[in-house]
């Protein structure tokens, strides 16, 4: 019926879901950090920000086990380099996800302290690429 509720989880929907003149909204999970970072919050939300506090020498992004658009935005806290983001499927570092960038290069961060970046990622759960776009300079 159109009041059912589904599971806290499993469960599946069929046929489409109209939102019609409402919003579907996201959570926006933050953390503050630096070194080798791990963003297992995808998990939970497709909105993250990231405020570095110190140089990110390895940077892990670790995709859903669904196909999903996610978010990532980078808060500089200071002048701070980020590594190449590395993919992974899961929330362990295993298998690894190609991350494909939009003109075949990665782009040339900002690492300016008070600005942001954000990178955008269409992540292909049955390929196991996520292929991003970054929006920089803010």
């Amino acid at each position: 019926t159109a009041n059912a509720a589904l599971p806290k989880a499993g469960g599946a929907m069929t046929g489409d879901i109209n939102a019609a003149d409402n919003v579907i909204g996201f959570d926006n999970e933050s953390q503050t950090s630096s070194g080798t970072v791990d963003v297992h919050f995808w998990q939970t939300g497709n909105k993250q920000t990231l405020v570095t506090n110190g140089t990110v020498t390895t940077l892990r992004l670790h995709f859903p086990a669904v196909s999903c658009n996610v978010l990532l935005v980078v808060n500089y806290g200071g002048v701070h380099t980020i590594a190449t983001p590395a993919g992974y499927e899961g929330t362990g570092t295993g298998t690894a996800a190609t991350i494909k960038w939009a003109g075949g290069t990665e782009p040339t961060w900002t690492e300016t302290s008070g600005k942001y970046d954000i990178m955008s990622f269409f992540y292909d759960a049955d390929t196991n690429i996520a292929y991003g776009v970054a929006s920089l300079n803010f």
